[in-house]
């Protein structure tokens, strides 16, 4: 155990005059520091409450002259009234970093890389940040913090990502450093070499004790995966690591699978595998040494001297401490603290990763959102029928495109260019499922009613309907309905078209009308039969056209009639190109005004006031007139009933 010169502890204001008594601090890699220190001072200097959220600095001074700060803010304060007007008091230090965990957020971040996320969050905060980060990031599609602290958002992205962090600290501040490679570590001042000196704890720059630890882990990591938009492909990612030595069994012989990787493309996936992996790795091979310094801290290399093992000289960056310092109580915080440190450390050959141990939210239920759009759009949909929506806890107040990702909607089928689509609009409600609860991958799976969005028919009154009501993007007036009426005695199904209808019947189409069909045009009415048009009336046909009507028939036309025909006209004109031939079983009768022209089985009688007559044989003129023809008396066709039209869903 080494001695040291007294300490230096800069205070705020609020503290008055403290002097150090016991020190000690926690720390490692992609972890928060604690410092935990007992100080003393005079009770009517200092005001607990006031100190709070202060930051306080202490400097550790060696025997080399050399000073290792220590800096952070108050978070907690503990007072011991044993000890008269010199109060005692514990105070515990905790890196700028630790104010995260004060605080949480509902929020998300679309097409930004994960450093861009991280500096948002960090942003929020009265610390500094040394970024020393190489590798490449792609930008993540969406990215949601959900009910975590701006802590475990942070810790999460960090450690999926391979980055890691630790402080360094300075007369009157600390710094947060991120990196993600061993290049971004620095030698530790004043002990870039340790010597191998077991049970002699008064060198400075010495370990009195080093034990290495190897243990067996996973070596092989595979991540699947499924992207919508590569059809039936599903992505998969494996990574494999190597043993530091001759271990006495194969890594891959133990694989852990993970589905879903959640990663967008093959590079990603790899990437996700390789960090996961490396954090498992991280941990095979580890040594742990006792000393006597306070300059060794995370994030820091040194080199090991002296080991009987040669394979232990070598060089290691240390992961974790912890550092504890006392002074004799005789002296009342103003003799020499003593120290004796423990810290863990891995080869620099090695790569570190923090263990992914920050849980993703899961989202266990159903949460409802808006649907958002650009300005004036009553719709916005991408070509895979995605939609943005607002969710309730999103406070970003934007309320537009940019709320969230795009987000699929299911559909009662969803085939090869077949199914069923429904697109939510602008302003509706809908309901959101999170596929494996996580956040980052919502599906919308319905929607609902609300007071501003009301069902379309009248509730209770009309709840024996059912069916389908769409409206126009352009006219909140005009929509098409499919609505099923299951009322007793009035069971009805209506098909109402806003506008046009059109149907297509690929093959045939049958329709069976139990009692009257009635069919009412506005305008006209076009009928084409391909071949033969067939219709059969068993009881009465009746036509009436209000104008022309016209009959072309490229054959012939035969008109049959078991009773009676008649036929009335203004004028009657019949044109046969070669021969007319009119017969009648008894009798056919011509007549014009008084004059008549009479045929029947037994001959030719014709009456007229003149008659001219130029026979070959004989002429034979007998008086009186010829039979009446009976004109014709048409029946009138019933008026056609229109369909019921469609309401407005009001009882």
């Amino acid at each position: 155990m080494s001695s040291f010169k007294a300490s230096q502890v800069k205070a705020p204001s609020a503290a008055g005059t403290l002097s150090l008594i016991r020190f000690e601090a926690s720390e490692g890699l992609s972890m928060l520091g604690q410092y935990t220190l007992e100080v003393q001072g005079n009770k009517n200097e200092l005001d607990a409450n006031g100190l709070l959220g202060q930051t306080l600095g202490v400097g550790l001074s060696a025997s080399d002259g050399g000073v290792r700060w220590v800096h952070g803010h108050i978070s907690a304060v503990a007072q011991d009234d044993r000890f008269g007007q010199q109060g005692r008091y514990t105070l515990t230090l905790r890196p700028w970093l630790w104010l995260l965990t004060l605080a949480g957020h509902n929020r998300f971040f679309e097409e930004k890389t994960v450093i861009d996320v991280l500096k948002a969050v960090l942003d929020d905060y009265p610390g500094t940040v040394d970024w020393q980060v190489t590798g490449r990031y792609e930008a993540l599609e969406y990215c949601v913090q959900y009910a975590e602290s701006d802590f475990d958002f942070f810790s999460r992205l960090m450690e999926r990502a391979g980055l890691y962090y630790f402080f360094t600290f300075e007369d009157g501040g600390h710094e947060l450093v991120i990196v993600d490679a061993m290049s971004a570590h620095k030698t530790a001042a004043h002990c870039a070499k340790m010597s191998y000196r077991p049970h002699q704890t008064h060198f400075l720059a010495s370990v009195s004790s080093w034990v290495s630890r190897s243990e067996m882990t996973t070596g092989k990591v595979s991540l699947q995966d499924y992207d919508f938009s590569k059809a039936n492909s599903r992505e998969a990612s494996v990574q494999s690591g190597e043993a530091a030595d001759a271990a006495g069994y194969e890594l891959d012989d133990y694989e852990r699978s993970l589905y879903p990787g959640f990663f967008a493309d093959q590079r990603a996936g790899d990437a996700a595998a390789k960090v996961r992996v490396e954090a498992l790795l991280a941990r095979q091979c580890l040594a742990q040494a006792t000393h006597s310094t306070p300059y060794l801290s995370p994030g820091h290399r040194f080199e090991l001297t002296g080991h009987p093992q040669s394979a232990h000289n070598a060089k290691y960056l240390v992961v974790r401490s912890t550092l504890k310092g006392s002074c004799p109580e005789s002296t009342g915080g103003l003799g020499e603290l003593r120290f004796e440190g423990w810290v863990e450390v891995i080869n620099t050959s090695q790569v570190f990763r923090a263990p992914i141990l920050t849980p993703t939210p899961v989202i266990g239920g159903a949460q409802t959102a808006f649907v958002v759009g650009k300005s004036g759009e009553p719709q916005w949909v991408d070509k895979h029928g995605r939609i943005k929506v607002q969710f309730h806890w999103d406070n970003s107040g934007k309320e537009n495109e940019n709320c969230s990702c795009w987000v699929r909607v299911a559909q009662p089928m969803a085939g090869k260019r077949w199914g069923a689509m429904f697109l939510p609009r602008v302003g509706q409600e809908v309901v959101v499922q999170f596929l494996d609860g996580n956040p980052d991958r919502p599906l919308v799976v319905g929607g609902v009613y609300n007071a501003g969005t009301r069902p379309p028919w009248d509730l209770p009154d009309l709840a024996s309907r059912s069916g389908f009501k769409t409206q126009s993007l352009g006219d909140e007036q005009v929509y098409n309905e499919l609505r099923f009426e299951d009322k007793k005695d009035a069971e009805q199904l209506l098909i109402y078209a806003g506008r046009n209808q059109d149907v297509t019947v690929g093959n045939d189409a049958f329709v069976s009308v139990g009692n009257d069909w009635h069919i009412s045009t506005g305008a006209n009415q076009f009928v084409k039969v391909a071949k033969d048009l067939h219709e059969s009336v068993e009881g009465s046909r009746n036509v009436k056209v209000s104008k022309d009507c016209s009959l072309s028939i490229d054959g012939d036309s035969h008109s049959e009639v078991g009773g009676k025909q008649y036929l009335t006209a203004g004028s009657v004109d019949v044109k046969g190109q070669q021969t007319i031939t009119l017969e009648a079983g008894s009798e056919l009768v011509l007549k014009v005004g008084s004059s008549s022209l009479v045929i029947s089985a037994s001959g030719v009688a014709i009456n007229g006031v003149k008659v001219t007559i130029d026979g070959s044989a004989m002429v034979d003129i007998n008086g009186g007139g010829g039979g009446v023809a009976t004109g014709a008396d048409a029946a009138q066709p019933v008026a056609a009933t229109l369909p019921e039209e469609a309401d407005n869903g009001q009882a």
